[in-house]
């Protein structure tokens, strides 16, 4: 049961990547992240950031019933994808 909760979190995190890559693409705008360089620079660490979501992350899996499964799962692939782009920052 793990490697499948584990293969389709990967499956849902692959696929939300496809859907954010695909709406760039059709963009191509250029972005001002001045507001986010100065947070890392003053507030924290891209580092500190990517630690705060993984905690997050195991918090609101602690909170996932039957009712809200659904939503996790919306949810959890979303910070995964920040996370991981968070990580490519240095």
């Amino acid at each position: 049961m793990l490697v499948f909760c584990q293969a389709r979190k990967l499956v849902m995190y692959q696929l939300t990547y496809i859907k954010i890559i695909n709406i760039m693409e059709k963009e191509n705008k250029q972005y001002d992240f001045t507001s986010l360089n100065k947070f890392f620079n003053e507030m924290e660490t891209p580092k500190q950031l990517v630690e705060e979501l993984t905690q997050l992350a195991f918090n609101y899996a602690m909170l996932v019933d039957e009712d809200n499964v659904e939503s996790f799962k919306d949810d959890i692939s979303t910070i995964y994808v920040l996370r991981d782009a968070l990580m490519d920052i240095d």
